[in-house]
């Protein structure tokens, strides 16, 4: 399977012509976008846990018990859903570009049938 994707990136680079993938306008655009967008994302998502955090810090002897479980059942879900999705959160881009390659690869399956 990994042979099949590698051989598809093999034939989207070839695709591309030499002057566009060693241009330097090409490749700051893409770095910047993914730098900037991963950056703003992960500013957003702690500025989000230092705000929840600080509140629940402040008020937690004032909440209900029932308020404190459902603190505790939200935060793990959370963490699951973070280890369950750790690698697209980290690689967004290329987990981006697998799902592409899988989706041509199931276009030339429907085909063939």
């Amino acid at each position: 399977m990994e042979d099949y994707y590698k051989n598809k990136c093999e034939e989207l680079e070839k695709k591309l012509s030499k002057e566009k993938r060693e241009s330097f306008f090409y490749r700051q655009i893409a770095y910047t976008f993914c730098g900037a967008s991963n950056a703003l994302f992960y500013i957003l998502i702690w500025g989000a846990i230092y705000f929840v955090g600080d509140f629940i810090i402040k008020n937690w002897f004032m909440l209900s018990v029932s308020d404190k479980v459902a603190i505790f059942i939200f935060i793990s879900t959370l963490f699951g859903a973070f280890l369950k999705y750790k690698n697209l959160i980290f690689n967004w881009p290329e987990e981006l570009f697998h799902r592409s390659l899988r989706r041509e690869k199931e276009k030339e399956e429907v085909e063939k049938l």
